[in-house]
């Protein structure tokens, strides 16, 4: 009986030692763009005014652009509401619902009466941060066929959109798309900004011996390699998978102490990143 007795205080502390399973948390919902007008979508002439209505969902913020003249002042903070705008020629708007989780887009269209319908393709915005997002947009009246491409040739999945749209895309280096509609071409570039996000040098080296560094940067077409307070690099790397993630060996020399900096550039019209320096001493016996 003794011996029931132990088995049975052990299963039981068993069971009563069972870990919890972990509770599931739920990703943050991204922003939504449940509705947006122009009215009307097409003026009688040059200063009309047009009205945009939106509602969006789950948006902690609501951006408005009209593209190629930058933003409409509104409320952001308001998911939903109503703007006034004169229209002085042909010309779209952005709508930008921004969420915890994400973000959504929406276009409009307005054109002016007898303005023709001017094939139209743009990228907002044009400039960016490595890994930040950009939205191209389109409006192609009458188009029954289009197409984007990127840098590579490879086609863009548009989701079906055809006459106007718009798609988010995120690229890691200055790049250009184009668009073909019927026929029709165009291309928009968009330029990012290189960054480096890491520079590194391994403990010091006694004189004489290799001291390696390593860097990881985004953006950029090519990294440059130079000792502190030297003018001329002792490295340069071209290759697109080094300059993202590279690393170089020299030797210390006798110096008591020095330097290196590294510089993340790219070909485009962007300009380079400010150098950060990685600082080194090394032994001396």
């Amino acid at each position: 009986m003794r011996a029931h007795r132990l088995v049975l205080a052990f299963a039981f502390a068993l069971v009563a030692c069972t870990t919890k399973p972990p509770t599931m948390v739920d990703p943050p919902p991204p922003g939504v763009v449940k509705g947006f007008t122009a009215s009307p979508a097409m003026v009688a002439k040059a200063g009309d005014l047009v009205t945009l209505s939106w509602e969006t969902q789950d948006a902690t913020s609501v951006m408005l652009e009209q593209i190629g003249k930058g933003q409409v002042e509104i409320d952001h903070a308001m998911p939903s509401g109503t703007v006034q705008v004169a229209v002085n020629a042909e010309t779209t708007f952005l709508l930008t619902a921004i969420g915890e989780g994400g973000t959504d887009s929406a276009l409009q269209h307005v054109t002016v009466s007898g303005g023709g319908g001017a094939l139209l393709f743009q990228a907002s915005p044009t400039t960016l941060e490595a890994g930040k997002p950009t939205t191209l947009l389109w409006n192609a009246p009458g188009a029954s066929q289009v197409t984007i491409k990127d840098a590579s040739g490879t086609a863009l999945d548009l989701g079906g959109q055809k006459e106007s749209g718009s798609i988010i895309v995120a690229p890691t280096s200055s790049t250009h798309y184009d668009l073909d509609a019927d026929g029709r071409t165009a291309r928009v570039d968009v330029i990012v900004l290189p960054a480096i996000l890491a520079f590194t040098a391994a403990p010091s080296p006694m004189p004489g011996q290799p001291i390696s560094v390593s860097w990881r940067t985004v953006g950029g077409t090519k990294v440059s390699i130079t000792r502190a307070g030297a003018s001329t690099p002792v490295h340069v790397e071209t290759d697109a998978g080094r300059v993202a993630n590279g690393t170089y060996s020299d030797d210390v020399g006798t110096c008591p102490s020095t330097g290196w900096s590294t510089t993340s550039s790219t070909s485009s019209r962007a300009p380079p990143t400010s150098p950060r320096t990685s600082p080194f001493a090394s032994a001396a016996r």
